[in-house]
């Protein structure tokens, strides 16, 4: 139901390009093929790298709070939650981190405004990404307390 709203909606819009990406296990592919035959400007995908979707990505539509939308939301995309069964709780819906899009009528306003509501939040998002996620540099903290640690047992091992 999503990927068709969305695909009838911007199927034939000037310079968009949709890319919907199902889920590698639970979707299955034959099937939103199927669906989505007609539309000229739908590139589907269930395997592919999600960062390197992201990446091409200026906006991202997801039904909740996923993986893929807590990479986007540590990539600083601009996040549409497309919240058709109205799942009260969400995490980036209570947090203010998306913006809701409770039907297909909305969809058009929330691609439109998406941009100005992250930057709008900016703040708050930057803040929960360092705090849950941190700086970007915890791999490299890691192995230098690990040659820290190497050189002190080798330190220790020659007295």
């Amino acid at each position: 139901q999503i990927a068709i709203a969305i695909a009838d909606r911007f199927d034939n819009a000037p310079n968009i390009t949709l890319t919907i990406k199902i889920h590698p296990i639970s979707e299955n592919y034959k099937e939103y093929e199927n669906i989505l035959e007609p539309f000229k400007n739908v590139n589907l995908c269930q395997i592919d790298y999600i960062v390197d979707l992201l990446e091409k990505s200026d906006i991202v539509i997801t039904p909740c709070t996923s993986t893929a939308a807590t990479i986007a939301l540590v990539m600083k995309k601009p996040i549409i939650i497309w919240n058709h069964f109205q799942v009260m709780g969400d995490l980036f819906l209570r947090e203010g981190f998306a913006l809701e899009c409770k039907n297909k009528d909305e969809i058009e306003y929330c691609v439109d405004n998406v941009k100005e509501f992250t930057d709008q939040n900016k703040e708050k998002i930057d803040k929960f990404v360092k705090e849950e996620y941190g700086d970007g540099y915890a791999t490299q903290r890691i192995i230098t307390e690990l040659e820290k640690w190497v050189k002190n047992i080798k330190k220790n091992k020659q007295i």
